[in-house]
């Protein structure tokens, strides 16, 4: 529908008439119609090719569509922050401050008790800020009748959590999937009681977060844990893997707290065939038997301690902490093409082996070995 030559994107209709102008008073702008009359319905022009929106980030304010309410414009993975969305709505002045963040210009503005859609922006000259509190709250799911109004929204990450008394068999655990095998939440949570305890695989599905977390201090054996989100967070928590350790996704972070670690045990693989970052303060431990295996770029902030095989085969691995080789069958392999940085000291006691084969090491933190220890160089590149 047109008014004055100009293609509306919104009118009222009533029955069989539609209006795209107030159609009295002083107000006879093109398009320009405010609010619809008693009896009418507000109807939007579909929108030409519209591409997809994808989730929002968590915890930040951002314009929803015109007539959606904030549970509709959260997007996959995501629920309506209802604590934002009512810090949103404190005050008309709060939401004023809000919209202009937002990169809008409002100059005209109130409190208004048609609804409980909070702090909205109408895009009519001069631009308004209209607080809409009806009940005294503003609501996730209220939907404003005008749609040309967008509502200031905010979304949370989904999240599950878990409870674990009792660790003696804590079985098979897979997080943030629905029945349908398919990514239900974001972020899960595993709170652990202290103590000692055992289990089977656990799989971390959540795409922004997995925490394994005991107030205290506990100490899980795992047959296998396989990482397929962005971050992995331990605290409390010395996590021993027997069989299998797996990331497969590029760029994942490991955080650790002062009293956590990684431990890939005596017949245990640790397989990272994507990059991958150690952060914190805790220790990352390849025991005597262990095989740890890296084919991508990948950085330990943390301190490490080889007792067992630890394989560079492509890439460069870069140690910020320092690094511990220990016992007769310890044994750090850089492989062809590939490389090492180490900016603290590396030291080889015993009879740990460092090898290289066409690589590259560099120690900008120093080498100490001991007499016993061995090196073991072919074509390879050592600074």
């Amino acid at each position: 529908y047109t008014s004055f030559g100009e293609l509306c994107d919104t009118h009222c209709m009533e029955q069989d008439e539609y209006y795209c102008h107030p159609g009295s008073g002083n107000s006879l702008q093109p398009c320009r119609r405010l609010q619809c009359g008693p009896g009418q319905i507000r109807c939007r022009r579909p929108p030409a090719n519209e591409p997809p929106r994808g989730p929002k980030d968590p915890r930040t304010f951002f314009l929803a569509r015109g007539g959606e309410s904030c549970d509709d414009a959260c997007g996959v993975g995501t629920v309506c922050d209802n604590d934002l969305v009512q810090e949103a709505a404190l005050s008309p002045a709060h939401c004023k401050d809000i919209l202009e963040h937002l990169g809008k210009s409002v100059h005209l503005g109130g409190l208004y008790e048609d609804d409980n859609s909070g702090c909205t922006y109408y895009p009519d000259e001069p631009g308004w800020y209209q607080l809409f509190k009806r009940d005294g709250q503003a609501l996730c799911s209220e939907r404003n009748a005008d749609l040309n109004r967008q509502r200031v929204c905010a979304c949370q990450s989904l999240r599950e959590e878990r409870y674990f008394d009792d660790l003696v068999n804590l079985g098979d655990q897979s997080f943030c999937l629905d029945a349908g095998d398919t990514v239900a939440t974001t972020q899960g949570r595993v709170s652990l009681a202290e103590g000692a305890g055992a289990g089977g695989a656990f799989t971390c599905n959540c795409v922004e977060l997995c925490q394994l977390h005991s107030t205290t201090q506990s100490t899980v054996s795992l047959t296998t844990y396989e990482n397929r989100g962005a971050t992995n967070d331990f605290q409390g928590t010395i996590l021993q893997i027997t069989v299998n350790f797996l990331n497969t996704i590029a760029g994942a972070i490991f955080t650790f707290d002062a009293s956590s670690a990684l431990e890939i045990h005596s017949g245990g693989v640790a397989s990272f065939t994507a990059a991958a970052t150690f952060a914190g303060s805790g220790v990352f431990r390849a025991r005597e038997g262990s095989t740890v295996s890296f084919s991508s770029a990948s950085t330990f902030q943390i301190a490490t301690e080889v007792s067992g095989q630890f394989l560079v085969e492509s890439e460069q691995v870069s140690f910020e902490e320092v690094v511990t080789l220990t016992g007769s069958n310890a044994l750090m392999d850089v492989r062809s093409g590939s490389r090492i940085v180490a900016s603290r000291t590396v030291t080889v006691s015993s009879s740990s082996e460092i090898r290289g084969t066409s690589g590259t090491m560099q120690f900008d933190g120093g080498l100490s070995m001991a007499s016993s220890s061995v090196m073991n160089l072919t074509s390879t590149t050592v600074s």
